[in-house]
């Protein structure tokens, strides 16, 4: 029991160090692009799509005409 207690968070450890080496992930930016022939929506095109968690399960959605970095 005394081996499993102490055991146990050292391999936690151990794996969340590894797990933190093969993050791949890489960071990417949405932008609108507007048809050709729609003159009536051209205010709509290039701009950036942001995204804010305002709760469970739900989010809202934002167009932004200038990219910003949340941290």
């Amino acid at each position: 029991m005394r081996l499993t207690s102490i055991l146990f968070p050292l391999l936690s450890l151990a794996t969340a160090g590894l797990c933190a080496d093969f993050n791949t992930s890489q960071e990417f930016h949405l932008v609108t692009k507007v048809k050709p022939g729609q003159g009536d929506k051209a205010r709509f095109d290039g701009l950036y799509v942001e995204s804010y968690h305002t709760g469970a399960g739900s989010c809202l959605i934002i167009l932004n005409s200038a990219q910003t970095t949340l941290k």
